[in-house]
């Protein structure tokens, strides 16, 4: 195999594509080392596919023929052992280059073993190729396979909406589905790991003997390897429907269930408890650090108004998302430090919590909030960090305003608090706080605080459309019906 031009060649070509698209966050996940590795051992299983068929073809049709000391059978097996040792390097390579392209450590759990399952999940396609050549004894599986990847890039780019994306879907969840069986995406669970690493090893054994089935004539099947491979296709069969049977996206996960995890403590910063999941003890600085500024402009008499920040992901904590605890901000495994989108849905929900506006779980339906004083402080509040630019803090307001359709007059109020000196809008807000975050005010009250005229007269400020990422149309149309207001 290493002498061969199509290793040469393809393995290389493979390994730097896979490296240069793999996409590696600036705050990078076990959940995300575990996607993109899953994805680098499908792509390492297909070349290798591609690269073992040739050996193993030249060892069914000749080797009867060659005065060799192994035996045919042992031969065939020698040759799984080097394609499967070539596989591994090559997915060890891979998720090297990641960690090393990282740059934070990985936060979260990975067991061992489900990385292990990983690893040899890419040994599934040279020993297919094994097999398909003893079977076969031709090159009809290879052609096969070449064919369909062109085929498959094609229709992913050309079938949508067709009768061909539903074969094309089908076909990824087949291939899907045999190199990552279980539908939990936890990677951090020792149990789900260990069933993973059980169904690698089985389909591994099932490979192998499915090519020891075929006598080396060509005709008849030999029955102890025909009869050992179907017990392990039952035990497959049981190890998945097990697995998916019992962990499902509804599944709650505790903490004692992760590899050589504790439950971790929450850790209270400025009044607030921050309670990370397991692995994820560092991201409690990436939090505090964008609540302070929120925080920093609130009387530190309402403060008591946001009491903690609870991070739910990966089947843990699932009854918060549903029911959160009260005044309390529920925050997921993704987190950007170089974008400001993350930083914005937490300071969103922390502004809303201060002036008393509600958070909606998932299944409750949204409150409108347009024309309410507090409404307008919550968006100067979520745009409080003063390092931040000027397109950014509008980009910021806006969406917290967003959240409880607004009005563009509502827009027009928050970008004109913006423009103001922080420490004058600061002093008027903390001395008039019970007013303007009171549901009864309108922000006709709060522009006339700050001496402007009230909403609709002559002279109120316009919406700063031009740095807006919304326009007055979106606004108007944003959720298409009228909502109960917010009491």
């Amino acid at each position: 195999m290493l002498s061969s031009p199509v290793f040469f060649v393809g393995v290389p070509l493979t390994l730097l594509f896979q490296g240069a698209t793999s996409y590696v966050p600036s705050v990078p996940t076990a959940t995300d080392l575990y996607h993109e590795s899953s994805m680098n051992a499908m792509s390492v299983a297909a070349i290798m596919f591609v690269v073992t068929s040739f050996p193993a073809l030249r060892e069914v049709r000749h080797s009867t023929d060659l005065a060799l000391p192994l035996a045919a059978r042992t031969r065939l097996l020698s040759l799984s052992l080097a394609a499967v040792a070539l596989t591994s390097a090559c997915t060890g390579l891979l998720v090297a280059a990641y960690l090393l392209r990282a740059p934070l450590p990985v936060s979260g759990v990975m067991s061992p073993f489900t990385l292990a399952g990983v690893l040899m999940s890419s040994w599934f396609g040279p020993l297919a190729a094994v097999a398909s050549a003893a079977w076969t004894r031709s090159f009809a599986p290879l052609i096969l396979f070449i064919m369909l990847i062109p085929t498959y890039l094609l229709y992913s780019f050309t079938a949508m909406g067709s009768r061909a994306d539903v074969i094309v879907s089908r076909m990824s969840w087949v291939v899907s589905s045999a190199m990552v069986p279980f539908q939990m995406p936890n990677p951090g669970v020792t149990l789900l790991g260990l069933l993973y690493l059980a169904y690698a090893v089985l389909l591994t054994a099932a490979l192998v003997c499915l090519a020891m089935v075929r006598k080396s004539s060509g005709r008849g099947l030999r029955p102890v390897p025909l009869g050992v491979s179907l017990l392990l296709v039952v035990a497959i069969t049981g190890t998945v429907a097990h697995g998916n049977r019992t962990y499902t996206y509804e599944s709650d996960i505790s903490f004692d269930q992760l590899h050589g995890a504790e439950a971790p403590s929450c850790r209270t910063r400025d009044g607030v408890a921050y309670c990370p999941l397991p692995g994820y003890e560092s991201w409690v600085a990436y939090w505090h650090a964008a609540l302070s500024p929120v925080l920093d402009r609130v009387p530190e008499r309402e403060r008591h108004r946001l009491l903690a920040v609870w991070q739910t992901g990966s089947g843990m904590r699932n009854d918060l998302d549903l029911a959160p605890p009260a005044q309390s901000i529920i925050v997921g495994e993704y987190w950007e430090t170089d974008q400001p989108y993350s930083a914005n849905l937490v300071v969103a929900d922390a502004a809303a919590l201060l002036v008393g506006l509600p958070l909606f779980p998932m299944d409750a339906y949204p409150c409108g909030a347009s024309g309410q004083s507090r409404l307008v402080v919550a968006a100067w509040l979520a745009a409080a960090d003063e390092q931040s630019p000027w397109e950014e803090k509008v980009f910021t307001a806006d969406n917290m305003l967003l959240s409880f359709n607004p009005a563009p007059e509502d827009l027009a109020l928050a970008h004109a608090l913006l423009d103001m000196p922080g420490e004058r809008v600061g002093s008027v807000v903390d001395e008039h706080w019970d007013t303007v975050t009171s549901p009864e005010t309108g922000a006709g009250v709060l522009a006339d605080l700050f001496d402007l005229p009230a909403p609709g007269e002559p002279g109120f400020p316009e919406p700063d459309w031009e740095t807006s990422y919304w326009t007055e149309e979106e606004i108007d149309e944003w959720w298409g019906e009228p909502l109960p207001v917010c009491s």
